[in-house]
């Protein structure tokens, strides 16, 4: 329920600040409408993603392995698959995140989180009973555990907020996917404020800080009725901008800690300011809020005056009942049975503008029935906004079959789906259930060019501790190169969503030509890593962070459009399993295996041909040293293979624009068409008076 005043500001005898305001603040019905808006769900959702990347610090604390329980390269980097297969394979997450609500999937992911991570810092400090050294299996059971406790809070973030910005899905995606790639750079300043020195007690703080925050935001993150605003792209550039904000932060920080020693007083300052612009998107919401209340006292202030109010339904037979002053008022008015709610029109002169006319429009739906709504009334609520509002929606984002915004009502619903269109297979762009989606060549065109160019960055993600410490950088630069390919990570997932946003709109660019012009990006950082040139690897990881986050911040959204949106948590997570696909094939098979040969040879001093034949011995004994490979040789050979699998991936992206290209294409010209009614709508509709902002109303309707 909302006030919507036609003009850009209002008058009111109460107005709400300072004392007031906090007073407004701690009630709990302010609480409850913060919480049911999407604004906030989308903030608290970027919190939550922003603890599901810890698993691209693994190379951190990966050296503990080697040290504590005397692992070579081959076993650590199996270590390394059990982590991706965890953070990755969300098949069991995307279930439950079909059948259960949004808390559940993030219960059971904080559970998962303490317990795998936990377990991890308690062997690697000697904490357990008797100082019992478990099998390898038992580490590698543990940390897939910890890991696939992201899982769930990726399907509860990304899913939700997918299905709450229908018409901003790209933007959408790469500001959550963003998130993750961030956390390791904000993770490492954590660390550096709570446990620094102590290199082990990071997995303590990953136990217990991320399962925290996603309890936390329970209330928050749920699944809305999706809405069209005027302001959505301008809301979403604030928080886009407020998140580069955040990653020029801490790419800062990271810098200054690689340049100077910082003192602990500092990485505690540089941590609140962290928090600070992390906590920035969710003054949207709060606005929102402030704003509607603020209009409410207006609305109020001018019936204690005595202005006329005029029924706005009553040429409809509609009465309207109650209205009392203030924001339970809005709320709690009767209307007739079978009523989805009433309107209210006031005109009349507001204190202070004289001589102006001035008209409010109230729609006002009782609050159990904003969510039992149909879906034939939800429709022609959104029809009656007209079609600027829909415009709006679509002049930043493909309007993918319309009926796909419709998701949340088909599923809350439960509508039949039309007989004679169920037994047709459905095309590039409808909505395909997961069976019938591995049926088609784009699915696996997906799945083949991912699992070949995210598993080669996941791979240097993972060895990138060894990279640096084979080139002879000390830990603390290690660590620098965790945070830079971190930060570059984020920029690639956020700057890849918006930039195909753009270019999709602007000239009909397929998303997926974004996939193959990246994955060249990857083979070129990838030849630069093997070039082990002075410098070369800060420039390096930032270029594969940049392309690695570019999959992650285009894939989603190219599985929706392509795949639609009704069943997308199920085939996202399905897709997520390329990952640890690609990082068993390139990491294990390849570069634990080449590393280890390697640091054999250089430990007996010989230097036979190109290994070919059975893998190396397993790891050496509890306590006997860890066998090091000195030089670029060490992973030399491993870069050149990925680059060449990220060239193989580029050429299948092409191959996938081909078959996409007319679904694009056709939804750009129909965005086109839209804005092109929009703006003839307007010019009819100049000089009508009164004006009324039907869209505000709609939107703030939808949100409370």
């Amino acid at each position: 329920m909302a006030a919507v005043l036609s003009g850009s500001s209002w008058d009111s005898t109460t107005p709400l600040y300072g004392a007031k305001l906090l007073r407004f603040m701690s009630q709990r019905r302010w609480w409850a409408a913060l919480f049911s808006n999407r604004w906030f769900c989308l903030a608290a959702a970027s919190w939550v993603e922003a603890c599901s990347g810890v698993s691209y610090m693994f190379g951190l604390y990966s050296q503990s392995f080697k040290e504590t329980l005397g692992y070579n390269q081959q076993i650590v980097d199996m270590v390394g698959m059990a982590k991706d297969i965890g953070g990755n394979v969300g098949i069991v997450s995307g279930f439950v995140g079909d059948i259960a609500p949004t808390w559940v999937v993030l219960a059971i992911g904080a559970v998962l989180n303490l317990v795998g991570y936990g377990f991890l810092w308690l062997v690697l400090t000697g904490r357990l009973v008797g100082a019992w050294q478990p099998p390898v299996w038992v580490v590698m059971a543990f940390i897939c555990v910890g890991t696939n406790g992201a899982t769930f809070f990726n399907t509860a973030g990304l899913v939700t907020c997918v299905k709450n910005f229908p018409h901003s899905r790209g933007p959408v995606v790469g500001l959550l996917k963003g998130f993750i790639g961030l956390s390791g750079a904000l993770f490492t300043q954590f660390y550096l404020a709570l446990y620094a020195p102590d290199r082990d007690a990071f997995l303590l703080m990953a136990a217990w800080l991320p399962s925290l925050v996603a309890l936390l935001a329970t209330p928050a993150i749920h699944q809305l009725p999706p809405t069209s605003e005027p302001t959505e792209r301008g809301n979403l550039m604030a928080v886009l901008a407020a998140s580069v904000c955040l990653a020029l932060y801490l790419l800062a920080a990271s810098l200054l800690d690689h340049s100077v020693r910082v003192s602990w007083h500092v990485s505690v300052l540089i941590s609140l300011g962290a928090l600070l612009i992390l906590a920035w998107p969710a003054r949207i919401a709060v606005t929102q809020e402030v704003d509607a209340e603020q209009q409410c006292l207006a609305h109020a202030a001018r019936l204690a005056a005595g202005e006329a109010v005029e029924e706005g339904a009553g040429s409809q037979g509609m009465a309207h009942e109650g209205g009392g002053a203030g924001r339970e008022g809005r709320g709690s008015g009767p209307a007739h049975a079978g009523d989805s709610g009433s309107e209210v029109r006031l005109s009349g002169k507001a204190a202070g503008q004289e001589g102006t006319d001035r008209r409010v429009v109230v729609r006002q739906r009782p609050m159990a029935d904003r969510h039992t709504q149909d879906k034939g009334e939800r429709q022609a609520l959104m029809a009656s906004s007209g079609s600027g509002v829909r415009a709006a929606g679509a002049s930043h984002a493909v309007p993918l079959k319309a009926r796909e915004s419709e998701a949340w009502s088909e599923q809350d619903d439960g509508s039949d789906e039309d007989p004679a269109a169920s037994a047709t297979f459905p095309q590039v762009g409808d909505d395909h259930t997961l069976w019938q989606a591995v049926q088609t060549a784009p699915f696996w065109l997906i799945y083949a060019a991912m699992t070949l160019a995210s598993g080669s960055g996941l791979t240097a993600i993972n060895n990138l501790g060894q990279v640096g410490r084979s080139l002879g950088y000390e830990q603390r630069a290690v660590g620098i190169f965790v945070s830079l390919m971190s930060v570059w990570n984020f920029l690639g997932r956020v700057g890849a969503g918006y930039i195909s946003e753009h270019f999709l709109h602007e000239r009909a660019v397929p998303r997926p030509a974004f996939m193959a012009a990246t994955q060249l990006a990857m083979a070129a950082g990838h030849l630069l890593f093997a070039s082990a040139l002075p410098g070369s690897l800060y420039i390096a990881s930032a270029i594969v962070g940049l392309a690695y986050g570019s999959q992650w911040g285009l894939m989603p959204a190219v599985a929706s459009e392509v795949f639609g949106l009704k069943h997308f948590g199920t085939l996202y997570n399905w897709l997520t399993i390329t990952n640890p696909t690609g990082s068993y094939l390139l990491s294990v098979c390849i570069a634990g295996y080449l590393y280890d040969y390697e640091a054999e040879q250089e430990a007996s001093s010989s230097d036979p041909p190109f290994p070919i034949g059975p893998a190396p011995a397993p790891a050496p004994a509890s306590g006997s040293p860890a066998l090091m490979c000195h030089g670029a040789h060490c992973f030399r050979v491993t870069f050149l293979v990925m680059a060449a699998a990220c060239v193989v991936a580029s050429a299948l992206s092409l191959v996938l624009v081909s078959l996409t290209r007319s679904l694009y294409l056709t939804e750009y010209t129909r965005c086109h068409t839209m804005e092109d009614a929009a703006h003839t709508a307007g010019k009819e509709s100049l000089g009508r008076e009164p004006v009324e902002k039907i869209s505000e109303v709609t939107s703030l309707t939808s949100q409370r």
